[in-house]
């Protein structure tokens, strides 16, 4: 949350948010993949579509994409995730995710209309924090300046 080039590269130049989530290290621990810095670019020439709708990927092959960034992003020494849905035709089902949502960050230039727009979105979770970050120019990273 308090990563200034994060908010930079992520957020819409502060204008996003930052999303916090409690989560059971145990039960995440073999779903995160930690991501491949290097600069080839994987390339897919075809894609096999499964009977289910889905596609024939595999992050070792084909799919190696989907947790590859150019090195000069290692900094960020990032894990990625991915959930296969069950049924590719079933659309703005909400899915449960890795842990609970509890807190959502707004950047420094979010607008008032955006922030009202996420909290409406997210009224139905409970027991979320909504916060406002700034930066903090005596340490150079974001923070909390005020719950919302």
């Amino acid at each position: 949350m308090d990563n200034i080039i994060m908010w930079s590269h992520y957020a819409d130049s502060h204008r996003g948010v930052c999303l916090e989530w409690e989560v059971d290290e145990e039960q995440v621990k073999g779903l995160l993949l930690e991501v491949k810095y290097e600069n080839t670019l994987t390339t897919l020439d075809t894609v096999e579509r499964l009977e289910t709708g889905h596609l024939s990927l595999n992050v070792s092959t084909n799919g190696k994409f989907i947790i590859q960034k150019f090195k000069n992003w290692e900094y960020e020494d990032e894990l990625r995730t991915y959930i296969i849905c069950e049924d590719s035709l079933k659309k703005g089902e909400l899915k449960s995710f890795l842990g609970k949502l509890t807190s959502i960050y707004f950047g420094k230039n979010t607008s008032p209309e955006n922030i009202d727009l996420v909290k409406h979105n997210a009224k139905h979770i409970p027991d979320i924090e909504y916060k406002q970050v700034d930066l903090d120019v005596d340490t150079m990273k974001m923070s909390l300046i005020k719950k919302i």
